[in-house]
């Protein structure tokens, strides 16, 4: 029984990331951000701080790393996210919402590791 608790989580978790993925697409909201800071941290790139407002008046934040935002991103400049109405914390910027699958990393990665598990719990 417990060789198939990976196999299941993993199956969870990809369901969790293409459900995300879809309810952005469909009744995300799209607005503008404004970068208010930019985080070095280890060895990795940037990490950009975004504030947007949502429909109701309040004002949310967000961390968008390098790859997730327009190339030449500053202090000051404008980005485009989408945010769930009904849950305004869930949040992409659209660039990165608006990817086609085959470029979300995300997934591809987690669907090959959850055919690995898949494969060891069926040949038990």
């Amino acid at each position: 029984m417990l060789r198939y608790a990976f196999p299941v989580l993993g199956l969870l978790a990809l369901f969790w990331l293409i459900r995300r993925g879809i309810v952005l697409k469909r009744r995300g909201v799209e607005v503008e951000a404004h970068c208010y800071d930019c985080d070095w941290r280890g060895q990795g790139g940037p990490s950009f701080l975004l504030g947007y407002t949502v429909a109701d008046g309040r004002r949310m934040t967000c961390r968008a790393g390098e790859s997730h935002v327009p190339p030449g991103t500053r202090v000051g400049a404008s980005v485009a996210v989408r945010y769930d109405p009904e849950e305004p914390s869930r949040v992409e910027t659209a660039l990165m919402a608006n990817r086609p699958v085959w470029r979300q990393t995300d997934i591809l990665v987690l669907s090959a590791v959850e055919m690995v598990f898949v494969i060891a719990a069926l040949a038990g």
